[in-house]
C-alpha cells in the first residue's frame, strides 16, 4: 500500500511542476499575441479538396433550399476541386485538422468567437494568486475592452414583440482584413461576408456578458456602471423566446430545410438566425447555447414558464437521442465541429449543470438524458483520445484533459499520457490545430497558435485545481 501511495504522491508531484513550467509561458505567448495585435486573430484555411463527408446529394438538397444564391453558387464552382481527394490527402497532426496560418491559402481576420475562448482563459489570469495585483488588472482591463467591443456590434433580430441582441461570426464592422487581400475576396466572393448572425456566436457572447456582469462590483464607478446598464438591458431579454422560434417542432418548422448532416433534428436548434429556421442542427451549437441558457436561467426566467422549459428540454431531447445513436461520434453530427468538442463542450454544461438544485435538475431533465450524455463522453476519451495507441497533437491532449476533470471521472494513466503530449509538444512550438470548420462553400479549418496555448492554459488550470481539491480532501 505504501509503495501504491507513494507512485501516486510522486506522479502528482511531477504533474504539478509541469503545470507550473508551462502555465507561465503559455501566458506569455497570449500577452505577446495581445500587445502585438490589439485583438486575437483568427485564422482560417481553405482546403479545395472539401469536405469528404459532404455528398452530392447534399449539393443537391443544398441548391433547392432558399440560401443566398451566391454562397450556392461558390459552392458549387468549388465542387471539382473535390477530385483531389482521389489524387492526394492531407497529412494529419493528431484529431483535429492543422491551420498552416502562413499557407497560401490562409484568411487572417477577427472574429467574437475566438475571442470567447480567450475570455475564458483570460478570466483565469484575473484570479491567479501567482499573477501580481497590477498583472490582473491589465487582464481585466483585456476584459473590459473585449467586453465593450462586443456591446458596439450588436445586431437586433424582433421575434413577435421582443427585440434581441444577436452576434456575427464576421462582425463587418470588426473583421480586421485586409480589403485587398486574397483572402478578403474570397469572402466577399463566396458571400460569406455577408451571412446571418448565428446561435453559436451569439450564445457564447451572451454566456461570456453572464460572467463579466456577474464580477463587476457593486459600488462601481460611473463607467462601469455604464457597462452594467448596457449588460443588463441586453440580458434581460428572454431569449428562450428567440430559441423556441428557431427551434425545430412538429408544431413549428418541424425539419431543416438544409440539411448536409444526419442529425435527427427535433428539438434542435438552426445554426442561423435568418427568416426561419433552415440549416440542421449542429450538435455543439446546441451544447454551447444550452450551456448559455442555464447560466442565464435568473436572467430568463428559464423555471418559471412551462414554455421555456419544453424549449430547453427539446433542446435536452435532442442531444440525448444524437448521443445514444453514437452518431456523435461521426462527422456528419457536425457542420462546423468535430466530436472531441461535443465532449469538451458538454463538459463544460455539465459544471453548469452541477450547480442546479436538485429540484432545477428533476425539472430541467427528469429521465437523466444529460447522465447519459457524460458517460458516452467519456466513452469518448477513452476509446478515441486515449494517448496510448491514438495519435494526438497538443489540442486534442488539452481538450481531452479539461473534459475529463470537468466531468469528473480523472484517470492517472490518462492524465499522464495527455500531459506527455502537450509538454513534449511545447518544446517545438505549438501549432494552430482546428476549432472550427465549415463545408459550405468548401472544407475550411479555422484556429491560431494563440487559442491552442488558451485551450492548452485551460486544461492545466482545471488540473491544477482539481489537484489542490484533492490535497484539501474536497470533491
Amino acid at each position: 500500500m505504501a509503495l501504491v501511495e507513494k507512485s501516486i504522491y510522486t506522479q502528482t508531484d511531477n504533474w504539478q511542476e509541469q503545470i507550473a513550467n508551462l502555465k507561465p509561458q503559455l501566458r506569455q505567448i497570449i500577452a505577446q499575441e495581445w500587445e502585438s495585435e490589439g485583438f486575437f486573430p483568427c485564422y482560417a484555411v481553405v482546403n479545395l479538396r472539401g469536405d469528404p463527408t459532404l455528398h452530392f446529394a447534399d449539393l443537391i438538397d443544398f441548391w433547392r433550399s432558399r440560401t443566398d444564391p451566391f454562397l450556392k453558387v461558390a459552392t458549387t464552382l468549388c465542387w471539382p476541386f473535390r477530385l483531389l481527394q482521389l489524387v492526394s490527402k492531407l497529412e494529419r497532426d493528431g484529431v483535429s485538422w492543422p491551420v498552416p496560418t502562413d499557407g497560401q491559402f490562409a484568411i487572417r481576420f477577427h472574429t467574437f468567437f475566438t475571442d470567447y475562448y480567450f475570455y475564458t482563459t483570460i478570466r483565469r489570469f484575473t484570479t491567479d494568486p501567482q499573477l501580481s495585483s497590477e498583472e490582473q488588472a491589465r487582464w481585466r482591463a483585456v476584459l473590459a475592452d473585449m467586453v465593450n467591443l462586443v456591446l458596439k456590434n450588436q445586431i437586433t433580430r424582433s421575434i413577435d414583440a421582443d427585440e434581441f441582441s444577436v452576434f456575427q461570426f464576421f462582425p463587418e464592422s470588426e473583421l480586421r482584413l485586409d480589403p485587398s487581400s486574397s483572402g478578403s475576396r474570397f469572402l466577399r466572393w463566396s458571400g460569406m461576408a455577408q451571412i446571418d448572425p448565428d446561435a453559436d456566436d451569439t450564445f457564447v457572447i451572451l454566456e461570456m456578458l453572464h460572467d463579466y456582469l456577474s464580477g463587476l462590483p457593486d459600488n462601481a464607478d460611473a463607467s462601469t456602471q455604464r457597462i452594467r446598464d448596457s449588460l443588463e438591458q441586453v440580458l434581460r431579454r428572454p431569449y428562450w423566446k428567440l430559441l423556441r422560434f428557431f427551434q425545430f417542432r412538429p408544431d413549428a418548422v418541424a425539419q431543416p430545410e438544409v440539411n448536409y448532416l444526419s442529425v435527427d433534428s427535433e428539438g434542435g436548434i438552426t445554426t442561423w438566425f435568418g427568416d426561419f429556421p433552415a440549416d440542421a442542427p449542429d450538435l455543439v451549437v446546441n451544447v454551447n447555447v444550452l450551456r448559455s441558457v442555464l447560466l442565464n436561467r435568473d436572467h430568463w426566467h428559464i423555471f418559471e414558464s412551462e414554455a421555456a422549459l419544453a424549449t430547453v428540454r427539446g433542446m435536452i431531447d435532442c442531444l440525448f437521442r444524437n448521443t445514444c445513436s453514437g452518431l456523435y461520434r461521426q462527422d456528419r453530427a457536425y457542420g462546423f465541429y468535430i466530436a472531441e468538442f461535443y465532449c469538451a463542450m458538454f463538459g463544460r454544461l455539465w459544471q453548469v449543470v452541477n450547480t442546479l438544485s436538485p429540484a432545477e435538475r428533476q425539472q430541467l431533465d427528469p429521465e437523466g438524458h444529460l447522465a447519459s450524455i457524460r458517460e458516452a463522453a467519456l466513452d469518448y476519451l477513452v476509446n478515441e483520445l486515449n494517448p496510448v495507441g491514438q495519435s494526438l497533437n497538443p489540442l486534442d491532449a488539452a481538450l481531452a484533459l479539461s473534459t475529463a476533470i470537468q466531468l469528473d471521472d480523472v484517470k492517472p494513466e490518462l492524465v499522464d499520457g495527455w500531459l506527455r503530449v502537450i509538454g513534449q509538444r511545447f518544446d517545438t512550438g505549438y501549432k494552430a490545430y482546428e476549432i472550427f470548420k465549415g463545408k459550405i462553400p468548401t472544407h475550411m479549418v479555422y484556429g491560431s497558435e494563440a487559442t491552442t496555448a488558451a485551450l492548452v492554459y485551460d486544461a492545466l488550470d482545471e488540473l491544477d485545481h482539481y489537484l489542490i481539491a484533492q490535497d484539501k480532501g474536497q470533491p
